[in-house]
C-alpha cells in the first residue's frame, strides 16, 4: 500500500492503527498529545516545502516508511519509519543524514500502554560526526521519558543529556537502529548523564523541578508554576528562578484554568488534582529543600 506523506499527516491515527495498535491507546487522552508530538518531530521539522504532496509512503510488512531529501538542501536526506512491535507499543524513527559534514541524527519515540491505561513515552536521540581530520567518530546521545496517568495527564517527565564520547568501528553506513542502540540501553549508565532535569507534577497547575548540570556545577530544585494546557509539565516563566512564589487561587481562577483544558477526561482529572488549590501556597524563601547552586546570582522571580 502507498500513499502521500500529505495523507500520512492527515490521517496519522488511522494509519497507527492499520499497524495493529491497541485501540486502549484512544482511551486515553495523550494519545492525540504523543500523536502532535510525532507530526513535529517526524514530517514537520523536516523541511519538505511542498513536497508533502509528491513525496510517496510505502505500508508493508508492519511498517510504514518514507525517504525524502531537504527540497533547500539535496545533501541533507532523510528517512522515516514506524512500526509496532507489538500491540501496545507502537515507535518511530527518523535519520537524518547530511552527507557536507559527513553528520548522521537519529531520534526515536516509543510509546506503551499497560493494562491500566497508562502510557509511557521513550525518546531517545543520537549524533554521530566525524571531526575534522579525524576517521573516527564523536557521539552524543540523550533520552527522555514522559509518564502519562489513564486520564492523559503527564505525571512526571526526566532528561538526561550525556557527554560526548570517541567512537571507532562506525562509518557513514551506520543505520539509524545501529545509533539508537547507545540511548535506548543506557540505564545502566544513568549517573554518567551531563545534564538532568526532573520534572513531578505536584498540584493541577505546579510542578516540582530538579535540574543537575555537571557541565556548569549547577543544581536547582523548586516548586514552579505551569503554563497552559496542563495536561503536559511544560514549566511557565522565564528559566529557573532565585525566587518563587506560587499564590493561592480562587474558585474563579481555578476554574478558569481547567477550561482551557479542551479534552472533558483530563479537565475532570485535573479537577480532582485542583481540590485544595486555594489554600495551597508556594514561597521558596520557605523551603527547606529549596536549592539554587551555581548560577548567576540575578534576582528574578517566577509567579
Amino acid at each position: 500500500m502507498s500513499y502521500t506523506v500529505s495523507e500520512l499527516k492527515q490521517k496519522l491515527d488511522e494509519k497507527i492503527g492499520s499497524l495493529g495498535v491497541s485501540p486502549k491507546f484512544k482511551e486515553n487522552p495523550a494519545y492525540y498529545y504523543i500523536l502532535g508530538q510525532v507530526k513535529d518531530y517526524f514530517i514537520r521539522n523536516m523541511n519538505m516545502g511542498d513536497l508533502l504532496e509528491h513525496i510517496y509512503v510505502d505500508e508493508k510488512n508492519g511498517k510504514i516508511s518514507f525517504q525524502c531529501s531537504d527540497s533547500d538542501c539535496p545533501n541533507i536526506k532523510y528517512s522515516v519509519t514506524i512500526s509496532s512491535p507489538d500491540t501496545n507499543t507502537f515507535k518511530c524513527v527518523k535519520m537524518q543524514e547530511d552527507s557536507r559534514i559527513d553528520e548522521k541524527r537519529a531520534f526515536e519515540v516509543e510509546a506503551t500502554i499497560d493494562s491500566y491505561n497508562f502510557i509511557t513515552v521513550c525518546q531517545y536521540g543520537a549524533l554521530m560526526y566525524r571531526p575534522k581530520d579525524d576517521n573516527d567518530r564523536n557521539f552524543s546521545y540523550n533520552r527522555e521519558k514522559q509518564y502519562y496517568t489513564a486520564d492523559g495527564i503527564m505525571r512526571d517527565r526526566e532528561l538526561l543529556i550525556f557527554d560526548s564520547f570517541h567512537l571507532s568501528g562506525y562509518d557513514n553506513k551506520t543505520k539509524a537502529t545501529e545509533l539508537l542502540t547507545v540511548p535506548e540501553h543506557s540505564y545502566g549508565d544513568y549517573q554518567n548523564y551531563k545534564y538532568r532535569c526532573l520534572t513531578t507534577r505536584e498540584q493541577f497547575d505546579t510542578a516540582r523541578v530538579e535540574v543537575d548540570d555537571k557541565s556548569t556545577n549547577s543544581r536547582y530544585s523548586a516548586s514552579m508554576p505551569l503554563r497552559p494546557s496542563y495536561m503536559d509539565l511544560i514549566i511557565a516563566g522565564n528559566g529557573l528562578s532565585k525566587k518563587v512564589y506560587i499564590p493561592p487561587l480562587s474558585k474563579e481562577e481555578i476554574e478558569h484554568k481547567l477550561n482551557t483544558v479542551g479534552d472533558p477526561k483530563a479537565r475532570e482529572a485535573l479537577r480532582k488534582m485542583a481540590e485544595g488549590r486555594e489554600t495551597y501556597a508556594y514561597d521558596s524563601n520557605m523551603d527547606d529543600r529549596f536549592v539554587y547552586e551555581g548560577f548567576s546570582q540575578t534576582d528574578g522571580i517566577t509567579r
